[in-house]
């Protein structure tokens, strides 16, 4: 019956459900939402710190792939990988704005 419902709301609106986020603060008070996309797949979404005109996007979204450890699952050969910013992506500051949502 549930499932009945929800399709119905998913008809109604057009929208699809893809993920949920929760609200975390790193070491540095800095704020932002993080999920998991499927079982290897995160999702972390950042405010964007260094946006210098309103073309630019107000949050970043990374993708990262969670070690094998992190799904509970024995460790890689490689040990545990750590997620990363993509390559030229400067790390964030220190800054304690709050995510509007």
């Amino acid at each position: 019956m549930a499932d009945n419902a929800q399709q119905e709301k998913k008809d109604q609106s057009g929208l699809i459900r893809l993920m949920g986020l929760w609200e975390n603060t790193d070491r540095r008070g800095n704020k932002y939402l993080n999920g998991n996309l499927t079982a290897s797949t995160r999702v972390m979404i950042f405010k964007n710190n260094f946006k210098q005109n309103e073309r630019e996007p107000d949050y970043i979204v990374y993708l990262s792939q969670r070690s094998q450890e992190d799904r509970g699952g024995a460790p890689s050969q490689g040990g545990t990988q750590q997620s990363q910013a993509p390559a030229g992506t400067p790390s964030q500051p220190a800054r304690e704005d709050d995510i509007p949502f």
